[in-house]
């Protein structure tokens, strides 16, 4: 203690921790110095500041504190502020010095949090005790809020909750700050709004980080019995936590559920995906944060967050009494084609499997007519990759089953309302599904049996045939016309008949490796040429 007699000999002793052969105890009990000395409110914080804000070292965020707590506020700020503008432009024309600098110091992101956890100390200290302060504060986090944007985005996960955390704790600070110095309503309203400016911007630049594994677990929950193995990571809770306390600061902000339900941006998305409302209007919400969800999709930025919202929330409309509403032409029209592409190409297989009940619940709750056209699509456009074609089939059955079962989601006064539980179903969508893509593939002369097998047919024939077989054993009142003799002669000629030749040409080559590659189209086939044999039995045909 008493080697420091004066400011430059502190200053000095910081250098040489920071720049040469300090650690991490020599830190620490230099920081005792600084929390006992009376010289500690006489450092420049444009010597001291530069040093401790990149140093790797826990003890220096204890120094950080005492420096922000006692030395000039002013100075500090200023600082802080050159130092985020340098954090911003970090990765401009460094050469090989400069890299292996870097390599010793904090990221750029954890640099921001410590500057985040100082201005937590700092600007009670700086913030005028007069009208002023609303007009001051919206400035300096406004600046912050746009070096949050710039570098939380691109950063390792745990450092962006490391800055989510720390402008929780921000606010949180600030908050009681006001409650005891601003009875000003005048005042103290911008700098609500700033505080929520910048909580949100921190929630929006942080979702991809925060790892909760939210439409995952609201999946989980809806469809327990579809879960055989959980995808959920046991760690999700740390980002659910950091989610909630930015919640509750932005309750203290006097933002509750109404607020956050308007003025839709993507840091109230995230905090409203991680509430349970239950007593909601569902659907004007949904079209509300509309925007925001398709951008999210779209982006893959947030989409956790707003795969969870649209499962949430349109599983709780398909729950509405005395009977659920459909989704208008116009909503659907905007996720018919984001949700089914996602669905087919997304490289996470349980996203894929979420996104798949996600579109079929979205489904369930359009008007038939226009749900027909909506997988019309889905089965032929090429825009939409082969694997969505090919799961549209699984949605076109579910919407038969549902229909000649009476469960479908939304009420009709008649089966003949429901084209999916008519012959109407078959005469739009019976010749997409039960042909081969081209019609005439096995017949054409360049057909190359090599070039099949490794396309996308195999499966969605095989789908097709999977689905054929169980419309032939379901729909035993022939109310969609798939019994009809003429149907079962046309399915025979168009597709049965020229894949059976198919399939026999190739297993008298006697190659394992041939047999096995179509075994599954080859029991597909043998499965519904028996579902056929005793549909004709029953008409007394042994042939058609």
């Amino acid at each position: 203690m008493d080697e420091f007699q004066d400011v430059e000999s502190i200053q000095t002793a910081i250098e040489v921790i920071v720049q040469k052969e300090g650690t991490q105890r020599s830190l620490a009990q230099l920081c005792a110095v600084l929390e006992a000395s009376s010289l500690t409110p006489s450092l420049d914080p444009l010597v001291v500041m530069p040093l401790l804000i990149p140093y790797q070292c826990t003890h220096a965020v204890r120094a950080i504190r005492v420096v922000s707590e006692k030395a000039n506020a002013k100075e500090i700020l200023l600082v802080l502020q050159e130092i985020l503008e340098r954090l911003s432009h970090d990765d401009d024309q460094e050469d090989e010095e400069e890299q292996e600098e870097k390599s010793e110091r904090l990221s750029p992101t954890l640099q921001l949090e410590r500057v985040v956890f100082s201005y937590t100390y700092i600007l009670p200290r700086v913030l005028p005790k007069e009208k002023t302060t609303g007009q001051r504060l919206q400035g300096v986090l406004h600046d912050l809020g746009e070096h949050v944007q710039a570098l939380v985005p691109h950063s390792h996960p745990r450092e962006g909750q490391a800055v989510l955390h720390s402008v929780t704790a921000l606010t949180n600070n600030l908050l009681d700050y006001f409650a005891d110095h601003l009875s000003d309503a005048t005042q103290l309203t911008p700098c609500v709004d700033a505080l929520f400016s910048l909580l949100d911007v921190t929630l929006a630049a942080s979702v991809n980080h925060l790892h909760t594994y939210l439409a995952q677990r609201t999946f989980e929950a809806l469809y327990p019995k579809l879960v055989v193995n959980s995808a959920i990571d046991p760690d999700w809770n740390t980002g659910e936590r950091l989610v909630l306390g930015a919640l509750a600061a932005a309750n203290r902000l006097g933002y509750d559920t109404t607020s956050l339900s308007s003025n839709p941006t993507l840091g109230k998305l995230t905090l409203l995906a991680h509430i349970d409302l239950q007593d909601t209007d569902h659907f004007a919400l949904l079209e509300t944060y509309s925007p925001i969800i398709l951008a999210c999709l779209r982006s893959n930025n947030g989409m956790d967050e707003a795969s969870a919202f649209l499962l949430a929330h349109i599983s709780a409309m398909t729950l509405v009494k005395p009977h659920p509403p459909s989704l208008p032409f116009d909503f659907m029209i905007k996720f018919a084609f984001v949700l089914p592409s996602l669905m087919g190409v997304h490289p996470d297989p349980p996203t894929r499997h979420m996104l798949f009940r996600l579109t079929a619940l979205t489904l369930s709750l359009t008007e038939p007519s226009l749900r027909a056209q909506i997988l019309m699509d889905m089965l032929t456009d090429s825009t939409y990759s082969p694997q969505t074609r090919i799961a549209a089939i699984s949605l076109v059955k579910e919407s038969v089953l549902h229909a000649l079962n009476g469960t479908s989601v939304l009420p009709v006064l008649s089966p003949l309302e429901d084209v999916f539980g008519t012959s109407l179903f078959l005469e739009i969508l019976g010749p997409v599904l039960f042909r081969s893509n081209p019609h005439d593939l096995f017949d054409s002369p360049t057909f190359d049996p090599d070039e099949f097998l490794f396309s996308p047919e195999p499966n969605r024939l095989i789908e097709c045939l999977s689905f054929y077989y169980v419309l032939i054993q379901r729909d035993t009142e022939n109310r969609t016309g798939i019994r009809d003799r003429i149907r079962v002669a046309d399915m025979e000629h168009k597709l049965l008949r020229p894949l059976r030749g198919f399939l026999e040409r190739y297993n008298t080559l006697n190659k394992p490796e041939v047999i096995l590659a179509f075994a599954g189209l080859q029991t597909s086939l043998e499965r519904v040429d028996s579902a056929l044999k005793d549909l004709l039995k029953g008409w007394g045909y042994q042939s058609l």
